[in-house]
């Protein structure tokens, strides 16, 4: 068990197991907000037809319904897009084709993935605060 080799091999599955564990697992909650996003875009489908009808409807509620599903539909594509660039940045750390000499996971991350661990994580954070945006209408 003290061969360098069986060092250097468990660090490198423990990096792997990790940096799957990050893409892999943020795919469920992106889900689950996508899933909600899609749905309350179509939630105020009456208010919004009632800003093109004669219907008395304030200024301050035509910008509020506007807002809504602009927030709604940004929260929907945001979390679209982290499912798909996580679900290919899954796939390329499966394959192995990248540079596996890393320090630790997160640094493997950042140099072999950066454009997928910064697109993914941004495009979480940026939907969750859409969603929260959304719901506190």
């Amino acid at each position: 068990m003290d061969h360098p080799l069986f060092d250097s091999l468990t660090f490198y599955l423990m990096c792997i197991l990790c940096i799957l564990g990050f893409f892999g697992g943020i795919r469920t909650p992106a889900t689950f907000l996508a899933g909600s996003s899609l749905a309350a875009i179509f939630t105020l489908k009456n208010a919004a037809n009632s800003l093109s009808s004669n219907e008395e409807v304030t200024k301050l509620e035509r910008r509020v319904i506007k807002f809504y599903h602009l927030v709604s539909l940004l929260a929907f594509v945001l979390s679209l897009n982290t499912i798909i660039t996580a679900t290919g940045a899954h796939t390329a750390v499966l394959h192995g084709r990248f540079n596996q000499m890393a320090e630790t996971a997160y640094m493997m991350m950042k140099t072999e993935f950066e454009y997928e661990f910064v697109m993914v994580r941004w495009s979480f954070l940026v939907a969750i605060f859409c969603f929260l945006g959304m719901v506190t209408r």
